[in-house]
This record gives C-alpha cells, sequence and structure tokens, in this order.
C-alpha cells in the first residue's frame, strides 16, 4: 500500500474514532467511571486499528467536547419538560412563601436540596423594626457626615427619599457595609448560626460584614412639585430591578461541586414585608441541581475561565421564563445556594423594600478558602474600616466575637 492510500487509511480511521467519541459524549455526558473509558477506548482502538489512540487521547478529546462543543448537550425541551425541571417553590394562601422554623433542620436541608432555596424565620417583628431603626440611623449619620444639608432620609416619607439626600447617589445609595450595633446583633443572632452551622455540618463559622439593602418604590410617590406641593408622582428609575445572573461563575461552581466542595450560600433578611410587586427577590427553582446539565449546554466565554465573578444568561435563554418572585414575611431569612440564577423585580409600589444581607461560611480554622474569597468576609472589611469602627469595641458574646474573627474558635 502506498503511503498517500495509508494516511487517507488512518484519517479515515481517526475520524471514525473521534465520531464514536463524540456519540458517546452526546448520549451520555461525562462525568464517567473506569470501566466506562476502558469500553469506550477498546471500541476506538477497534475502529481505528492503524492509528495511535490511546488514552490520554481520549481523555483530551473529551476534555476539549466539554469545553468547546456545548451544543452536543443541547436539548429540546417542550414548556412541560422545562417546568418539570424548575418545580414552583411552595406558596401559601396570603400571597407570600412557606417557610420553616429555624429548628426544622431536615426540612430546611431538603427544600435548599431540591430547590436551590429555603426560607426560614429568623428574627421577630420587634427586632425587625429596631433594625429599620438602626438603618435610616446609619445612612442619616453618613450623610451628614459628609456636611449635606438635606433632609433626614425616612423609610415612610417618599419626598425624602430625593438621590441628593442618600450618601451616595448609585444604585446601591450607601456608601459602606453596615456598621450600626444592631446590623452586628443580627449577624450572630443564634437563629442564624444555628441554621447555617447545620448545613455546613461545622460549628467553627464566619459570618461576613455586608450591606443594608434598600429599593425605592417606585410609583404614586407623594414628591414636590415645582410649587413645593406633595403630588403623586412616578420615579421609574428607583425601583429597578437587577437582572438575572449567577453571582458565582457557573462553570466553577460546577467543577467545584464536581470536585467535592460545596461553594456556600448567601442569604437575606426581610426587614419589613415584601409583596408581591415590591421588587421580590427572583429565582430559578431548582436552578442549582439543573446547573451541571446547563453548563454543559453552554460554551464557557473565553474571558471567564475559571474566574470567580458573576455571570448572566443571554436574554433568550428559555430558564430566565421559569423564574419565581419570593415574597417574603417581615423577619424571614432567604437562603440560597451560589449556584442560584436569580435577580430582583422592579418595584413597582410606593414603599421601599428593606433587607440586611448575610453570608455564614466555615472559618479558616475549619478551611481558609472561603475566607480567601468572600469579599465581605469580616477579616477584609475590618481592615479597610479600621479608622471607621472600632471592631474590638463590639458589645459581643465569645461565639460572636469568633464569627467575626476576633478570636479564633479552638482547633
Amino acid at each position: 500500500m502506498m503511503d498517500t492510500d495509508l494516511k487517507s487509511l488512518r484519517s479515515e480511521e481517526y475520524q471514525k474514532a473521534e465520531d464514536y467519541v463524540r456519540s458517546v459524549y452526546q448520549a451520555s455526558p461525562p462525568p464517567y467511571s473506569e470501566s466506562q473509558l476502558l469500553s469506550v477506548l477498546a471500541e476506538v482502538e477497534g475502529l481505528a486499528p492503524r492509528v495511535s489512540l490511546d488514552r490520554g487521547w481520549l481523555e483530551r478529546l473529551i476534555l476539549r467536547l466539554s469545553k468547546q462543543s456545548p451544543e452536543l448537550h443541547a436539548v429540546e425541551r417542550s414548556d412541560r419538560e422545562w417546568s418539570a425541571l424548575f418545580p414552583r417553590y411552595p406558596e401559601t394562601s396570603d400571597g407570600f412563601v412557606k417557610s420553616l422554623q429555624p429548628h426544622e433542620h431536615e426540612a430546611i436541608r431538603q427544600t435548599l436540596d431540591t430547590y436551590g432555596l429555603v426560607v426560614v424565620q429568623a428574627f421577630s417583628p420587634e427586632v425587625c423594626s429596631a433594625t429599620i431603626d438602626a438603618m435610616f440611623e446609619e445612612v442619616n449619620a453618613q450623610v451628614a457626615a459628609l456636611g449635606k444639608d438635606t433632609p433626614a432620609v425616612h423609610p415612610e416619607q417618599s419626598w425624602t427619599w430625593d438621590d441628593r439626600n442618600w450618601p451616595v447617589q448609585s444604585k446601591f445609595l450607601l456608601r459602606q457595609p453596615a456598621f450600626h450595633p444592631q446590623a452586628f446583633a443580627n449577624r450572630v443572632a443564634s437563629n442564624v448560626y444555628d441554621v447555617f452551622a447545620m448545613l455546613w455540618q461545622e460549628d467553627r463559622l464566619r459570618v461576613t460584614i455586608d450591606n443594608w439593602g434598600i429599593a425605592r418604590g417606585s410609583k404614586n410617590l407623594l414628591l414636590p412639585n415645582e410649587q413645593g406641593e406633595l403630588v403623586p408622582t412616578e420615579k421609574r428609575r428607583w425601583g429597578k430591578g437587577i437582572k438575572p445572573h449567577w453571582d458565582y461563575n457557573p462553570w466553577l461552581w460546577v467543577d467545584e461541586v464536581e470536585q467535592g466542595r460545596n461553594p456556600g450560600y448567601q442569604a437575606v433578611v426581610a426587614l419589613n414585608e415584601h409583596h408581591s410587586g415590591m421588587g421580590c427577590h427572583l429565582t430559578l427553582p431548582g436552578g442549582a441541581p439543573f446547573l451541571a446539565q446547563w453548563c454543559r449546554e453552554h460554551a464557557c466565554p473565553s474571558g471567564l475561565g475559571k474566574k470567580r465573578r458573576s455571570h448572566r444568561p443571554e436574554e433568550d435563554d428559555p430558564i430566565r421564563q421559569y423564574m419565581q418572585e419570593i415574597p417574603l414575611r417581615q423577619g424571614e431569612m432567604l437562603i440560597w445556594s451560589w449556584g442560584q440564577l436569580h435577580a430582583t423585580a422592579h418595584n413597582d409600589s410606593d414603599r421601599m423594600r428593606l433587607h440586611q444581607y448575610i453570608r455564614v461560611f466555615p472559618a479558616r480554622e475549619s478551611d481558609p478558602f472561603y475566607e480567601e474569597h468572600d469579599r465581605y468576609a469580616p477579616q477584609r472589611v475590618m481592615r479597610q474600616y479600621s479608622d471607621v469602627v472600632d471592631f474590638n469595641g463590639l458589645d459581643l458574646n465569645k461565639r460572636g466575637r469568633r464569627l467575626l474573627g476576633l478570636e479564633e474558635w479552638p482547633i
């Protein structure tokens, strides 16, 4: 046989081998067991006896397909099939969602595993009211420190909500994390700690020093006209929601889960009632359990790679239409997986939506991974704001000090 004929034959065999691997990959995506890999390799060797194709070649091809050929996994689904993937989070007759008590550990775990989120009753109305007072005490103190001669912001008086009355005029309105003593009391509260200790199966935890959350209403607001009279006004921009996104690179999230690491959770506490129409949290129920399949069907952008950055699905991605609004009662804590696609709806009401962000993860005494990557990890925030707050002067018990890293947990 001439060299050109042999070369052509080898090329044909190679193509048959690659096509076979592609067909296996499309029919049954990875990960593969050892026996599955050996079976595929044996078939490849039979299809291409004149080509040297070893285990390394097979693994490299599988990796290339996973990165460059997500279309091999794309599945056409009916509305019924999509809906089955994303079951609605349980709702109640009063217009909110089902919530659990902090001691209902098994139900909390099961709900989080099924939906990618869970709602837990965390704080009393009295604590929430005190927290709202603390929030606006701090907001107005920041404005006063800037030397602004503006009206004090009041959550029930829409005529005080003008941009110039806030510490900053950005979307989030605030300059720094929440440093009021009440914010710290909420972070280290027993209901918060106990739930996260159960979820992590770890007592040595840290809590973030995160932000207040304020979303102004946008319709039927009483605002002054040119004559100074208070008249119903619409401020569409004030109530603008946040588009669907993952805060954690979804492909990195999947990689870490498959390697046995839990990337973690986020949480927000509703300080007033978050009714439908007030710009509630939006989520894709069942999104985290589905995320590995979604990543197989979509190519990771070249600029994202393994970076710990947020990512948005395309505007025409079908999963966006299955997102669900999560109205919360006062004092409820919504916990969701970093693998959840989420957003916030537009606040079309005449009220503010008020909340506090809280995140809890293993302390470095247990696993240094989490504190290294969280931008609101307490040690990071304390270094940045050491000239603003006397963190050592906080009135906290030993567990609270350990949650903030002011004392170490016993090894």
